[in-house]
């Protein structure tokens, strides 16, 4: 299986133990195997190298993706949030909590709508996301310098089918041979 070792440089996990992993698993699924570890092993990667040069700022990921998104309008519902963030709304509550402590977001009644309450970034949530998103830009452009602009676009519509795939299974047919 050729993707074995390049799975192993990526994941630390020594390539014996990948083989008996998928020791099991028929042929033509080792390579969605082998691809679906990959991701996971790579996002956990990403995720730790985020949270670090994050740390500095005491944000998380989470944090800076709602600040972030309510940074490109007008403020929006905990509903409107999940949605755009694929969270469930109690993780997005949760964050959105946190953040209004820290004093970075502002909770008001909807002018549209006085049963809605929107969440918008405060004075301090738009200094704060001003300050990281340079530090943000610089991390990320230099963790992707050896990626060229042909194969960045190609790994994002790559990634686009993939999440795709997972969205459209319906768990009740994966119980079936044929699902």
């Amino acid at each position: 299986m050729t993707g074995l070792s390049d799975f192993s440089r990526l994941s630390g996990v020594p390539q014996a133990y990948i083989a008996k992993m998928v020791e099991d698993v028929p042929q033509g699924d080792r390579g969605a195997l082998e691809l679906f570890l990959a991701l996971r092993s790579a996002a956990r990667r990403v995720e730790h190298a985020v949270a670090t040069w994050l740390d500095r700022s005491e944000l998380t990921s989470t944090k800076l993706d709602v600040l972030h998104l309510l940074r490109s309008g007008d403020g929006m519902s905990v509903t409107q949030m999940s949605e755009f963030l694929r969270m469930t709304q109690p993780n997005v509550t949760f964050v959105v909590n946190a953040l209004e402590r820290d004093g970075s977001v502002v909770r008001a009644t909807s002018p549209t709508d006085r049963r809605s309450t929107i969440v918008r970034l405060s004075e301090a949530g738009e200094r704060l996301i001003a300050g990281v998103t340079p530090l943000h830009m610089r991390a990320i452009t230099r963790a992707l310098e050896n990626v060229s602009a042909r194969d960045r676009k190609r790994f994002v519509a790559t990634l686009a089918a993939v999440a795709e795939g997972f969205e459209r299974i319906e768990l009740d047919t994966l119980d079936t041979a044929d699902g």
